[in-house]
């Protein structure tokens, strides 16, 4: 049973059956009370926590620094299998300007056909990385040809030249499209 009594201008819901005296009046023994105060509290902290999200987004900054400008140190190696399928292998033997690399992954872009635009992303996935002995990190990923030609290797990190900004949610990437490999990609039976 689910009543309402008011008790100078603070509205209570009580939910028992037995009885039991408090200030000014009778509520129900094993009540569940929620005051307007409470329930506007708990509504505003929702609304803060929620709306948060949306005040501060992070944002990835395209760096349109070339390899050698950003000073990095890698390879890709695409190796064709012939069935339609590619193998693509990036070593990264020095981040240079990015120092420390936070993440490599792989983005494939949109295509064209479908009326997106050129920053539009159909797949943003991480790629699992490896150290090897001389210190280089190493990804690989296999994928089909179609996808191949419109993907892209990031490289991720928050800082560049050594500077991070702790206030902003800024992170920097440099973008190894893999158009370019894929033309030259050795072949295997």
């Amino acid at each position: 049973m689910l009543s309402v009594k008011t008790n100078g201008g603070l509205v209570a819901a009580v939910r028992s059956t037995s009885k039991r005296r408090v200030r000014g009046g009778y509520l129900r023994y094993g009540e569940e009370t929620v005051s307007h105060a409470k329930l506007h509290l708990a509504l505003f902290a929702f609304a803060g926590v929620t709306l948060a999200g949306n005040v501060a987004p992070a944002e990835g900054l395209r760096l349109a620094d070339t390899k050698e400008q950003l000073r990095l140190n890698y390879d890709v190696s695409v190796v064709d299998h012939g069935d339609r399928h590619l193998a693509v292998v990036v070593r990264i033997a020095d981040a240079g300007r990015l120092k420390p690399l936070t993440g490599v992954d792989l983005v494939i872009r949109m295509s064209p056909v479908s009326g997106s635009r050129n920053n539009d992303v159909e797949l943003c996935a991480p790629l699992a990385t490896s150290s090897k002995n001389n210190g280089a990190i190493e990804a690989r990923v296999d994928l089909v040809e179609g996808l191949a030609a419109r993907a892209e290797i990031c490289l991720k990190s928050p800082n560049l030249d050594g500077v991070h900004e702790t206030r902003s949610l800024k992170w920097y990437y440099h973008a190894i499209p893999l158009v370019e490999y894929i033309k030259s990609a050795e072949k295997k039976p």
